[in-house]
């Protein structure tokens, strides 16, 4: 797009932003980039889990359900013609 056209959409593109929560920049350029630049920084690194977070039983238990099934008799087609 044009940069002679981003003051006619922006309005339209900051009201699209806060209808679905999502964070619309503004400022100078240098301090917009930093802000982007830190959230790419602390998403990239390793945080706190969402949800919930599965037990040693919880592996155990799915584990005995692949095991489980892998040991049940698989039928066969038969071959007579």
């Amino acid at each position: 797009m044009p940069s002679n056209r981003y003051k006619e959409v922006a309005p339209r593109v900051k009201a699209l932003a806060e209808k679905y929560g999502l964070h619309y920049n503004t400022g100078r350029l240098g301090r917009q980039f930093g802000t982007v630049m830190k959230r790419i920084a602390k998403l990239s690194l390793p945080g706190p889990r969402r949800g919930k977070r599965r037990t040693a039983e919880d592996a155990e238990a799915a584990r005995a359900r692949v095991l489980d099934a892998s040991t049940q008799p698989v039928d066969k087609p038969s071959m007579a013609a």
